[in-house]
């Protein structure tokens, strides 16, 4: 028994082929021929007795098979209707475009006063530009004006009449002619009973590094050039330092200085007094017990073009390179705790 399809002629008894022909007999087969007896196969021609084939012609009784010809042919399928999409929502909006404006007349533009700038290039119709304004320099600081730092002004000194500085007025200003004229000297006016008692002077100048000067410390002069000293310390009747004012622009400031040479305990009297130009003098008493240490007596302090002194009589217990350093001047170097390193 065979079950392939047989296009040609039908196949033996038992055959299960699709006969197309003829009808073939107990024929299964798709037999596109001639049948044969007993077939079962799909037959397009005539119909046999029996048959059970697949018949595309005319039909017959009791026949099976299916017939193409006279059979009307089956409604073609119809396509399944496409599913209804609902519409999106429309995407945010990422643009960076402003949205439109709306639709109606425009707004005026707003009103403007007048104004002194203008970003127009018609050079015919802007205004012109104003012109600067032209401030006062302001005065250089003086101690006649008193000087911020200071907080008041000191008073004069005028010629002839000497000024004892104190607890009560420990400052005084020179005039700009006292201070730019001459020299400018200050003595110790101390008898051999107090002892030992030398003067030294720290400085700072313009441009330099502060430093100190003594004669009885082999440093006798200071200054910028070594020709043109612009402090000198000597020992003629009493201890004293010079102050060259011709150089006075030079000069910051300084602090006058008394201590033992020995180191020992002085019997602290006399008065520090100054020497000006036309008649000037100014004292500071030294009024301190038996005491050893380093005697701060004096400041000089340059303020524009005029010098400011102030009685600072402070005793400070130590060595000169302490009463230095108490006192502004930690910037100075030394070979031991009296000489510094010039």
């Amino acid at each position: 028994m065979t079950s392939s399809l047989d296009l040609g002629s039908p196949a033996a008894a038992g055959s299960t082929s699709l006969d197309l022909g003829s009808p073939a007999v107990a024929s299964s087969s798709l037999d596109l021929g001639s049948p044969a007896a007993g077939s079962s196969s799909l037959d397009l021609g005539s119909p046999a007795a029996g048959s059970s084939s697949l018949d595309l012609g005319s039909p017959a009784a009791g026949s099976t098979s299916l017939d193409l010809t006279s059979a009307p042919a089956p409604p073609a399928p119809t396509a399944p209707p496409a599913p209804v999409r609902s519409a999106a929502p429309a995407p945010a909006r990422t643009s960076l475009r402003p949205p439109p404006a709306p639709s109606g007349p425009p707004a005026p533009p707003p009103t403007r006063g007048p104004s002194t700038t203008t970003t127009s290039l018609d050079l015919a119709a802007s205004p012109a530009p104003p012109a600067p304004v032209r401030r006062a320099r302001p005065a250089p600081p003086s101690a006649a004006a008193g000087d911020l730092v200071l907080a008041f002004t000191p008073p004069r000194v005028h010629a002839g009449s000497p000024v004892v500085l104190g607890p009560a007025e420990p400052v005084v200003a020179l005039t700009a002619l006292q201070s730019g004229v001459g020299g400018l000297t200050v003595e110790a006016a101390c008898s051999d009973a107090v002892g030992d008692l030398r003067l030294a002077c720290a400085y700072r100048l313009a441009g330099a590094r502060p430093s100190l000067v003594a004669h009885s410390r082999e440093i006798p002069v200071a200054g910028l050039h070594a020709r043109r000293p612009v402090i000198v310390s000597s020992r003629e009747r009493f201890e004293q330092l010079v102050v060259d004012l011709r150089q006075v622009r030079s000069l910051e400031r300084l602090v006058v200085l008394a201590y033992s040479e020995s180191g020992a305990a002085l019997d602290w009297g006399g008065t520090l007094v100054v020497h000006g130009f036309g008649g000037l003098r100014v004292e500071a008493p030294l009024r301190h017990g038996r005491s050893a240490g380093v005697l701060v007596a004096l400041s000089v302090l340059r303020v524009g073009g005029e010098l400011v002194l102030r009685a600072e009589d402070e005793l400070v217990e130590g060595t000169l390179r302490d009463a230095c350093t108490a006192h502004g001047f930690d910037e100075i170097t030394w070979v031991d705790t009296r000489t510094p390193l010039v």
